[in-house]
C-alpha cells in the first residue's frame, strides 16, 4: 500500500516539475519575451500619441487673461479653430489605426519569424529563408508589411498638417513661455515616433524591422515552429516522387525483359 502511495506522489511531483519547467521555458522563449515587450511599449505609445496629436487641448493657452479650461477649448467659436480641433481628433484616429496595423504586423513577425544572429540580414538572404515559410503565411506577412508602409507615410503627412493647423490656433492665444515649451516638447515627443515609423517602413521588401523592441532588431529567419510542417510536406512529396520513379524504373525493366 505504501509503495503505491509513494509512486503516486512521485508521479504528481514529476508532473508538477515538468509543468513548471514548461512554463519557465515558455516565459524565457524569444516569442514570449517579445510579446511582453510589445505590450508594455504599446501602452507608452498610446500616451505619446494622445499628447502629440491633441495639441490644442494639451498646450496651455490664453482665454481672457487666464489659462483656458478644457470646456473653453471645445467652444472656440471661429471656424478655423473648430476645423483644427476636428483635425486633431482625425489625426488621433489615424494613428490609432496605424497602431492597429503595427500590432498585427508585429504579432505576425513574432509568430512566423525569428531573430537569428548567426544568419545574414540582407534582403536576398532573408528572401531565401522566407522560402521555408508557407506561401499563405508569407503573403499575409508581406501584406501587413506593405499596409504598414502606406499607413505610416500617410500618418507622417497627416501629423505635419496637424502640427501646422494647431500652431495657427495656439499662436493667437499664447499664454506665456510655457505655451511654446509644451508645444515644442510634444511635437518633438511625437517626432521621435514618426522617425521610427519611417525607419521601419522605408526598407527593402524582405527586411522586417521591429517597431517595439528598444534595441532595433531585424527578423531574418523563419520561426522553427513554422518550418516543421513544410519540411514534412517536402519529405512526403519527395517520397512520392521517388516512389513514382521506382515504379517507372521497374516498368522499364519489365519491358526490357519481355522484349
Amino acid at each position: 500500500m505504501s509503495d503505491s502511495v509513494s509512486e503516486k506522489q512521485i508521479s504528481v511531483n514529476s508532473n508538477k516539475r515538468s509543468s513548471f519547467v514548461e512554463t519557465r521555458e515558455m516565459l524565457e522563449s524569444q516569442d514570449c519575451q517579445q510579446m511582453m515587450n510589445m505590450s508594455t511599449t504599446l501602452l507608452l505609445e498610446i500616451y505619446r500619441v494622445l499628447m502629440g496629436t491633441l495639441l490644442i487641448f494639451v498646450v496651455p493657452q490664453d482665454c481672457n487673461g487666464e489659462a483656458c479650461t478644457m470646456q473653453e477649448r471645445f467652444h472656440f467659436n471661429d471656424g478655423y479653430s473648430q476645423f483644427s480641433i476636428g483635425f486633431n481628433f482625425f489625426t488621433l484616429f489615424a494613428f490609432l489605426m496605424l497602431y492597429g496595423v503595427e500590432v498585427k504586423r508585429e504579432y505576425k513577425m513574432i509568430t512566423y519569424l525569428e531573430v537569428n544572429r548567426f544568419k545574414s540580414r540582407d534582403n536576398e538572404s532573408v528572401g531565401e529563408a522566407l522560402q521555408l515559410l508557407h506561401p499563405d503565411r508569407l503573403k499575409t506577412l508581406l501584406n501587413y508589411d506593405k499596409t504598414y508602409m502606406y499607413a505610416g507615410y500617410a500618418c507622417i503627412a497627416t501629423y505635419i498638417l496637424n502640427a501646422g493647423f494647431s500652431l495657427g490656433v495656439i499662436g493667437g492665444r499664447v499664454l506665456n513661455s510655457t505655451t511654446y515649451t509644451v508645444l515644442l516638447t510634444n511635437i518633438l515627443f511625437m517626432g521621435s515616433k514618426l522617425a521610427n515609423v519611417y525607419e521601419v517602413a522605408h526598407t527593402k521588401p524582405n527586411v522586417f524591422l521591429s517597431s517595439y523592441l528598444t534595441r532595433k532588431i531585424q527578423y531574418n529567419d523563419v520561426d522553427p515552429d513554422k518550418v516543421e510542417n513544410i519540411n514534412e510536406d517536402v519529405e512526403k512529396n519527395s517520397g512520392s516522387v521517388s516512389t513514382n520513379e521506382e515504379r517507372e524504373l521497374v516498368n522499364s525493366d519489365d519491358s526490357t525483359i519481355v522484349s
